[in-house]
């Protein structure tokens, strides 16, 4: 398609398609690490070592876009702790004092603006809690549910898209009732992440956790099937998922074209 514009050029517009990078987190050689997925091609790439004492265990991992940091969980150290994407420095946020469970899964609700996070890890049932980022202080939210292993906030729905990573199903679960919604089975997956750009929702295959996978599933958040499965450059637990909201899945570059606009006789 051309536009004519005033002047000697004709502009061309052409869509720029881009894939997205999400942001995961693994253990490896007794330390976490921060690295990147690039979901086109799989292509995994650290960041950087996270930098403070405190960050070992974790899990979960939500982008907040009030500060645009990364939030995630230390389970040995039972803190919250905030993670600059650039550099990987990590600031300890706070304790929640009274709860002795681990945190299986983050999400960051920009609708509602909160944090809300599942306690228990590895077992049968998840506690939904709503985490101060100031404190790090945990309040329960609801009854404790059969999903929370991965988590991931949905924009279509407004709600939570909430994966259970044995045998494998997926739920949407709202905040403002509480109530919990299956949607279907999926693949085994741990971390979970709703990509604006690439428009689709992706997971961390946990067959066997917490033994290394390389695999990362495109999930159709309607039904739970998997629309394609992605082949990632290294083999590692990944302990979270996570992407940072972009305004759309393509942009309009403008392109000046030889042609030149009809001038008039005189």
């Amino acid at each position: 398609m051309k536009l004519a514009v005033a002047g000697s050029i004709a502009l061309s517009m052409c869509l720029v398609t881009r894939a997205d990078i999400l942001y995961t987190a693994y253990a490896q050689d007794g330390t976490n690490r921060l690295a990147t997925i690039d979901t086109a091609t799989g292509l995994v790439t650290e960041v950087g070592q996270l930098s403070t004492l405190g960050t070992l265990g974790i899990q979960g991992l939500a982008w907040d876009s009030s500060s645009n940091t990364l939030l995630t969980f230390a389970n040995n150290d039972r803190m919250l702790v905030r993670i600059d994407p650039v550099t990987a420095n990590a600031t300890f946020v706070g304790n929640p004092q009274n709860d002795n469970g681990l945190i299986a899964g983050l999400v960051y609700d920009p609708i509602r603006d909160k944090l809300y996070g599942t306690e228990g890890l590895g077992l049968s049932t998840t506690q939904i809690h709503e985490i101060d980022r100031v404190t790090g202080a945990f309040t329960p939210i609801g009854d404790p549910v059969e999903y929370g292993s991965g988590l991931t906030f949905y924009p279509a729905t407004g709600e939570v898209l909430m994966t259970d990573s044995f045998p494998g199903a997926l739920a949407s679960w709202n905040p403002d009732t509480q109530v919990l919604t299956p949607i279907g089975n999926v693949n085994p997956a741990h971390g979970l992440a709703w990509s604006p750009v690439d428009n689709a929702l992706y997971a961390t295959s946990s067959v066997n956790l917490p033994d290394p996978s390389n695999l990362l599933y495109q999930i159709d958040p309607t039904t739970g099937a998997t629309i394609n499965t992605i082949t990632l450059s290294e083999s590692h637990y990944y302990a979270a998922l996570t992407a940072i909201p972009a305004p759309g899945a393509a942009g309009i570059l403008l392109l000046p074209t030889a042609a030149a606009l009809p001038r008039r006789r005189r």
